[in-house]
């Protein structure tokens, strides 16, 4: 299975948040899933990417030729595609995910999140899981927002129950599991 994840390109300022992209990296690993990331040879994406492959796995960075020449990209990728524009960029990873984490990180990732969910709610993806990794209450705010859009009647009820704000590495891994149940039973319907 593919897990695309949003993430920073900086560390932040806690400790926690390179700690618990760490254990991401070694689940991702250790359950012979596929790592698709934004490629940055920066913060906590560098992390995660070197952890999976430091564990045998394989990671897929999708990354902007300008964003490749100013900061480079983590080396000895799996595979590294590169890009003209953001929106390619966001695209491709979208497109390569069987589920979504939405980690910790800036504006860009927040745009990703946005793009995600909007692509969910629109079934341009079909349904997919998201899981915002909701650590030291970081997505207490967007959940806020996002239950209000929905009792505004602005929300999706689909789209909705396949968002998930999580805080442990086991939630991510329940949420894991449904997924491959699903596209399991899609293997013997099709």
């Amino acid at each position: 299975m593919n897990v695309t994840v949003f993430l920073g390109s900086t560390l932040g300022n806690d400790r926690i948040y390179t700690e618990e992209v760490v254990k991401i990296g070694k689940w991702i690993a250790k359950n012979g899933h596929t790592l698709v990331f934004g490629g940055s040879r920066e913060g906590l994406m560098e992390k995660l990417a070197v952890t999976v492959m430091q564990q045998g796995a394989s990671a897929i960075g999708v990354q902007t030729k300008y964003l490749n020449k100013k900061y480079g990209a983590v080396e000895n990728l799996t595979t590294l595609e590169l890009v003209d524009k953001m929106a390619e960029r966001i695209t491709r990873m979208i497109e390569l995910g069987d589920m979504f984490i939405i980690f910790p990180g800036g504006v860009g990732t927040l745009e990703e999140a946005a793009q995600v969910l909007s692509r969910n709610k629109l079934g341009i993806i079909g349904l997919k899981h998201i899981a915002f990794y909701n650590l030291n209450g970081f997505y207490d705010g967007f959940k806020k927002y996002l239950i209000g859009m929905d009792k505004m009647g602005f929300g999706d009820e689909k789209s909705i129950k396949v968002t998930h704000f999580i805080k442990s590495i086991q939630e991510v891994e329940d949420i894991a599991n449904i997924v491959l149940q699903d596209i399991d039973n899609k293997k013997q319907f099709a």
